[in-house]
């Protein structure tokens, strides 16, 4: 009787055991938690590329011409600044203009759990200019990709995919 009762017991601890997975402390790419912040910034500086930008992200409506010209940028977050510094690469997003400037900045509301990223994007001269600028909400955060989306609930405005540069 003593064997058949270690058996079971020994029985339950290895079911217990093969049960977890480390899918916990992995964590769910789409819930934006303070301590997800770090894939981020990789509690230093991490840097990033815009590997798609979506005209409609809801719809799947790929921009292939910003797609490329935005692809061979760098931008470079920072853990104790919420500005990000742009590298141009040698495409050009604005023809017309023969200066560029890009700006990409966080906010982290820690009370909705929502990471924020203020993007702008445009060309000047010394006569005109012309820029894009909008808001959008984090909808997806790892180590090796963040999204961005703009348009509400429904995602359906600009969506930026961004990947780690190694």
């Amino acid at each position: 009787m003593k064997n058949a009762s270690l058996i079971f017991r020994s029985l339950i601890i290895l079911l217990i055991l093969t049960n977890c997975s480390n899918d916990d402390d992995i964590g769910d790419p789409t819930i934006i938690t303070e301590e997800s912040l770090i894939y981020l910034h990789d509690n230093n500086t991490k840097r990033w590329q815009i590997t798609s930008y979506y005209s409609s992200y809801k719809d799947l409506e790929l921009n292939i011409e910003f797609t490329d010209c935005v692809s061979d940028d760098i931008y470079t977050f920072y853990v104790n600044d919420t500005n990000s510094d742009t590298e141009f690469g040698s495409e050009v997003c604005y023809n017309n203009f023969p200066n560029e400037a890009s700006s990409a900045s966080y906010n982290y509301n820690s009370e909705f759990q929502e990471l924020y990223l203020n993007f702008s994007r445009g060309g000047y001269s010394s006569q005109d200019a012309y820029y894009e600028f909008f808001i959008a909400k984090c909808i997806f955060l790892t180590e090796e990709k963040m999204i961005f989306t703009h348009g509400g609930e429904d995602n359906s405005g600009v969506g930026l995919v961004f990947e780690k540069v190694n």
